[in-house]
């Protein structure tokens, strides 16, 4: 400890970003430059750790203040380096751009910025939500971290900050990105995960402390906190679209990989060269070095999981791994990495080689990070600190299991097991009101609420544009972003008044879709089990279902009669739910205080809540009594006439979405898969013109919805291609429905073309009596939506290691190289290549001496395999083609004639599989 101790600089107590030379005290290789990373806060916690050592030893009390205030100005030398650059967090709040991230690497005196932009990888999302973190941990120990206002704003401000990391690629923990190191940023697990805790942990957390004011607490957008949470669930087990993180593939007998055919530190590694040439990592494959510092991360995680098994095994792996000073105390070692001479044999071999260790780590040259962890395990598997005194917030607990903060703010707890949506009906008017009565439905009026006010969700954003304003450091406070469905389902209590916002699907929009009836009644059930499945904060969620005169004129309005009569059943598909009047939900509610607001002055909002209709007539006393929305045929236009006008022509002719719940839906697609990407042309499928572009914003936003709900649907699909989707809904429509003949697809009502996507997301290739297609048809819309089995990429990889000529479709050939060296797979594919690729696979799997000699052509192996399948019916019926083709299902060739091939494709997984196999033995 006292080692670690001689690390801190006089002025900022930064930590130096290179090992000690403890001879001159100086730093060895870069005497000013000082790291916000892992290891500046493990010592400032170890130095908060060794204050409860002492205390339990000696009763130093002097030095264990001292040791607490070191701890203080650490973290104070740091949020003043970042203070300075305020106008960088404004700008990346905006942009989350790379080039306006928060630097991490500041200069030891002056605090000073050191490496511009291009010259270092700044953008890393973990080291800000650490810094959150600890911040809790430590104000929570009794430190006073945070002084002024000024402070408690930017810290709301690094809130807005570490939000976005679900959308925000970064350089991660290891500061390179990608694994390939070639300059590009990636989504990174441990970044999210960071974020998620930082915000869990943040949250409706007093700056101050027990002496804390109204205005030093910390908001989080709940919504936000979800989407991390998603995506860091489907990001695991690995790092990143790159890297790994399995235990059995990167332990080693002296630590772990960092990831597999990492060369940092490697001896085949160009010191001098930041980037990696293309195709550069297979050469470190199997020599990666081996880090011990991983065995000290799996003590501490045994220690915290209660697993003493895991405890005793790493900690003696890691003893095998130390070194001694000249005092016989132990030193952690950086990494270890196989010598020059030895490269070779270990490829061969991997793990026969002996490793040398590391300069760095041994008694001139310290490894802070590894020495702090060494400290933190030693006092954990010794008793000298119990978890609950490195963790003070408890964050190594389920979420319900964590005490409870006391206060008036809301808090992250765990999943309800009984958890029941609470829903509110609010009519426009009284003259609705009285109608939907004569149902049975009771609703209340915006009268009969107050002084509950309704807002949109529109006023809620301008309120917490108040939040964080900062003007002396140039800060704006929170971006303009919508609030999502679970932000909407809080009561809020702003400047004196109760507050409640009704879901952003009832916004008032001249947008088609908002008049479509069973959309709008899918949008309800689709938002109420949202709430249910991702509700996190204490107390019960409350939702507003606005009605509006409009809804009840529409022709489908009993079906949301039906809807409401379902909810006073208190169920919902399966959800509980409790319809009631307003004020009798309030003492169950989530109710969040935005004391923040009590600085403002109530008249610069400008709030418009939502008026009741006022009408002189009384109204109607049922549905007969309403007039209808009047119905037409449209005649079907040719759009081709716009291809050539002017823009703003187009701009009259076309409403375009609402941003805000477009950006909302675009936004679950993004957080919802591994490698999941939107891509919105495919000019060979859909043709450029206007209704296609409105389609494929339609369809994005009911994928957008699908995947929340039924994630399900996108399994094996690695890319959302909304061309390629719209294509396979005209196949289906075609084919497995009876109107293909009544109307296109663009004359189709929302609900009728959302109902089809889910109908051909729905598809697969075993027998479904409840469908008209065939198995061709099926082979078709899979082919169409990409959709590929488990692990068909890693086949892939492994069809190629034994194909040195590289794999043929359609004319186009995916080579060995350099593919191999990145792993990645960029060939267009078709169904029938699935189950030929997993076929070989399978076969070179259970005959590991089998190989190609040359390439591997797709087509020519299913010709083969065609072949002899038209053989066999040959022999068995005469001739090949007695299968009866439908005229609408034949498949065609290039020249629009019957295809040969079409019964093979037509043919059951299990007799294409076989003679897919005897092609290819």
């Amino acid at each position: 400890m006292q080692i670690i101790s001689m690390a801190r600089e006089t002025m900022s107590l930064l930590t130096a970003s290179e090992p000690l030379d403890f001879d001159k005290r100086t730093i060895s290789r870069q005497p000013s430059v000082g790291d916000i990373e892992m290891e500046g806060f493990l010592r400032g916690f170890n130095l908060n750790y060794e204050d409860t050592v002492r205390q339990r030893i000696d009763d130093d009390r002097g030095k264990s203040h001292e040791l607490g205030q070191s701890t203080v100005k650490c973290m104070r030398g740091i949020l003043q380096c970042w203070i300075r650059q305020a106008n960088r967090v404004e700008l990346f709040k905006q942009h989350q751009s790379p080039q306006h991230a928060l630097h991490s690497k500041f200069h030891l005196d002056t605090g000073d910025t050191i490496y511009e932009d291009a010259d270092y990888s700044h953008l890393q999302i973990d080291v800000v939500s650490l810094y959150l973190i600890f911040l809790v941990q430590m104000t929570s120990s009794g430190l006073q971290i945070i002084y002024t206002q000024d402070e408690v704003n930017f810290i709301q401000n690094l809130v807005y900050y570490v939000e976005r990391a679900y959308r925000t690629p970064d350089y991660g923990m290891w500061e390179r990105g990608s694994k390939y190191n070639d300059g590009t940023a990636e989504i990174h697990a441990s970044s999210i995960g960071m974020a998620k805790a930082a915000l869990e942990a943040i949250n409706g957390y007093n700056l101050f402390g027990d002496k804390g004011a109204s205005w030093s607490v910390i908001f989080v957008d709940i919504d936000a906190h979800n989407r991390n949470r998603s995506i860091f669930e489907t990001l695991l087990p690995r790092e990143s679209s790159s890297k790994e993180k399995i235990v059995k593939k990167l332990k080693g007998e002296y630590g772990f990989k960092r990831f597999l055919r990492d060369g940092y530190k490697s001896v085949l590694e160009d010191p001098s060269s930041r980037f990696y040439s293309e195709g550069k990592t297979i050469d470190f494959e199997n020599i990666e070095c081996e880090w011990p510092i991983f065995y000290l991360f799996m003590v501490v995680d045994g220690v915290f999981k209660g697993l003493p098994e895991q405890v005793e095994e790493f900690c003696q792996l890691a003893r095998q791994r130390l070194v001694r000073d000249a005092n016989g105390d132990p030193i952690v070692p950086m990494y270890f990495f196989v010598p020059k001479d030895n490269i070779e044999l270990e490829r061969q071999e991997p793990g026969s080689q002996f490793r040398h260790v590391s300069p760095e780590g041994s008694a001139s040259n310290l490894f802070l990070w590894g020495q702090s962890m060494y400290v933190i395990a030693q006092l954990l598997t010794s008793g000298l600190v119990h978890v609950n005194e490195i963790d003070l917030v408890r964050r190594y607990l389920p979420s319900y299991n964590r005490p409870r903060r006391g206060g008036r703010y809301s808090a992250f707890q765990g999943i309800a097991s009984d958890l029941v949506v609470q829903v509110v009906l609010i009519a426009e008017s009284q003259r609705l009101q009285a109608m939907m009565a004569t149902y049975g439905i009771q609703t209340q009026t915006p009268h009969e609420v107050e002084p509950v006010q309704i807002w949109p969700p529109s006023q809620l954003v301008k309120v917490y544009e108040y939040l964080g304003v900062n003007k002396k450091l140039g800060l704006k406070g929170r971006p303009s972003r919508p609030v999502g469905a679970l932000g909407t389902s809080k009561v809020y209590r702003v400047c004196g008044q109760t507050v409640l916002c009704y879901p952003l699907i009832f916004e008032v929009s001249d947008f088609y879709l908002s008049h479509d009836m069973a959309l709008l009644i899918d949008d309800i059930k689709t938002e109420l089990h949202f709430v249910g499945k991702y509700w996190r904060v204490s107390g019960r969620p409350t939702m507003i279902l606005l009605i509006r005169e409009e809804h009840m004129r529409d022709r489908k309005f009993s079906q949301m009669l039906d809807l409401f009569a379902e909810l006073k059943k208190g169920h919902c598909d399966g959800l509980k739910v409790r319809i009631g009047r307003l004020q009798n939900l309030l003492s169950s509610s989530c109710i969040e205080h935005l004391d923040f607001m009590n600085l403002v002055d109530p008249e610069e909002l400008d709030i418009k809540p939502f008026r009741q209709v006022v009408h002189e007539y009384s109204g109607y006393q049922s549905l007969t009594d309403v007039p209808k929305t009047i119905i037409f045929n449209e005649p079907c236009k040719d759009y081709k006439e716009f291809c050539n006008k002017p823009t703003w022509e187009i701009l009259e002719a076309y409403k375009y979405i609402d941003f805000w719940y477009y950006a909302l839906k675009l936004a679950c697609i993004l957080v919802s898969g591994k490698q999941r990407f939107f891509l919105c042309r495919l000019r060979q499928v859909q043709p450029h013109d206007i209704v296609q572009a409105v389609l494929q914003q339609e369809t994005a936003l009911y994928c957008g919805k699908l995947i929340v709900t039924n994630p399900e649907l996108f399994e094996g699909i690695l890319k959302i291609r909304m061309g390629w989707i719209l294509h396979a809904i005209v196949l289906y429509k075609e084919n497995a429905t009876n109107d293909s003949l009544d109307v296109p697809l663009e004359a189709c009502s929302p609900s009728e073309v959302r109902r089809l996507l889910e109908a051909v997301l729905s598809v697969n290739l075993e027998a479904d009596p409840k469908t008209k297609l065939t198995i061709y048809q099926k082979r078709q819309i899979e082919g169409c939506l990409c959709r590929v089995p488990s692990n068909f990429y890693a086949r892939v990889w492994h069809v190629l290691r034994k194909t040195p000529g590289g794999i043929i479709v359609a004319g186009k050939t995916l080579p060995q190289e350099p593919t191999l060296k990145h792993m990645t797979l960029s060939v267009p594919v078709y169904s029938s290549v699935f189950e030929l690729l997993d076929v070989v696979s399978t076969i070179l799997q259970r005959n590991p001496e089998l190989a190609f000699k040359g390439s591997l052509d797709i087509d020519k192996t299913v010709a083969s395999a065609f072949k002899m399948f038209q053989k066999c019916l040959m022999s068995d019926f005469g001739l090949y083609f007695i299968f009866d083709i439908p005229a609408q299902n034949k498949l065609e060739d290039n020249k629009g004639q019957p295809h040969e091939l079409y019964p093979f494709f037509n043919a059951s997984t299990t007799t294409t599989t076989g003679y897919l196999a005897r092609a290819v033995c």
